[in-house]
């Protein structure tokens, strides 16, 4: 979710700083994912890269079922996807009003990323711009799936950034 008291991460995930931002695991299972499973996302991954296919099997009634319950709470402004499960969504449910909320994004193969709204009161918080009118199945999501997008290559190195005053600093 973020960092115990707020701030960066070590490295990476720059939009976990605030509390607002959650990672969930497509992963069904009656048991917490383990520290060997965490280190491998790859294993639980939904989508081929170099085929950009959804894996057979990997997407079913329940991931669906849980992009459903995430998206339909009032709390969640929207879900960043892969666009290749954005697509699945689209031929599975595409009349539902839910689907707006999940947007395309790279990476996110094996995991959504949840935004949350701004809570009531936050005068620091700033909200989302608006999502679009309609669902986003059409010209948009046709162009992430036409170019393919990766995660670009980053280096891991980690940079503190330059933290408010009031964040000690």
């Amino acid at each position: 979710l973020a960092m115990a008291h707020g701030g960066p991460f070590t490295s990476g995930h720059r939009s976990h700083q605030t509390g607002l931002d959650a990672d969930i695991w497509f992963r069904m299972a009656n048991q917490p994912i383990s520290i060997w499973e965490q280190d491998a996302p790859k294993e639980w991954a939904l989508i081929d890269e170099p085929s950009y296919r959804v894996l057979p099997g990997r997407f079913g009634p329940q991931q669906l079922n849980l992009l459903r319950l995430a998206a339909s709470k009032p709390e969640v402004a929207r879900i960043f996807i892969n666009p290749v499960l954005k697509a699945e969504v689209c031929k599975r449910a595409p009349d539902e009003p839910w689907v707006a909320k999940l947007r395309p994004w790279v990476g996110h193969f094996s995991h959504f990323h949840v935004r949350l709204r701004c809570p009531a009161g936050s005068p620091d918080c700033q909200p989302q711009a608006p999502i679009p009118p309609g669902n986003g199945c059409g010209a948009e999501l046709a162009s992430w799936l036409k170019d393919k997008p990766q995660l670009p290559k980053v280096s891991m190195a980690y940079h503190k950034p330059r933290l408010p005053a009031r964040c000690g600093g």
